[in-house]
């Protein structure tokens, strides 16, 4: 295990938790590299750079009310680490939502220039149906 990969989780972390609790994109922004790439399965195409960066984690925010994650376990190696988390938060219409996934950080010279991330997009899906007004009227003539 890589001291410099370790570095770089770390700062991640602590970065994502700034994010989740004050809205503050930049130390997140800073951890990635001009030529990063950000994959998500609910992306086409992977974002790049910097502003490939902001937009992930602007769009990652703005998906929440309010949400935190905890890091479950952590293995890293030489330039790469897996992260398995969960999160748990409010939605937007203030549904509550909690789902876990993995993400996979690549770092170099204390950047992040690859990171792909993966969970069940379906739950926020299910989450909005399970507390919507027509879902919440048919339990209620059960």
């Amino acid at each position: 295990m890589s001291e410099a990969t370790k570095e770089t989780v770390n700062r991640f972390i602590d970065a994502l938790h700034t994010l989740e609790r004050e809205g503050n994109l930049e130390p997140l922004i800073e951890l990635f590299a001009d030529d990063a790439e950000l994959t998500s399965l609910t992306e086409r195409e992977p974002l790049r750079g910097k502003p490939g960066a902001r937009e992930f984690w602007n769009g990652y925010r703005s998906a929440f009310q309010e949400v935190h994650s905890e890091f479950d376990r952590i293995i890293e190696g030489d330039n790469i680490a897996v992260l398995e988390w969960h999160s748990e938060g409010t939605l937007p219409n203030g549904h509550p939502i909690s789902y876990r996934g993995a993400s996979i950080i690549e770092p170099e010279e204390g950047r992040i220039y690859r990171f792909r991330t993966y969970y069940d997009s379906a739950v926020f899906f299910c989450a909005e149906r399970e507390h919507s007004p027509e879902t919440s009227a048919e339990a209620a003539k059960s």
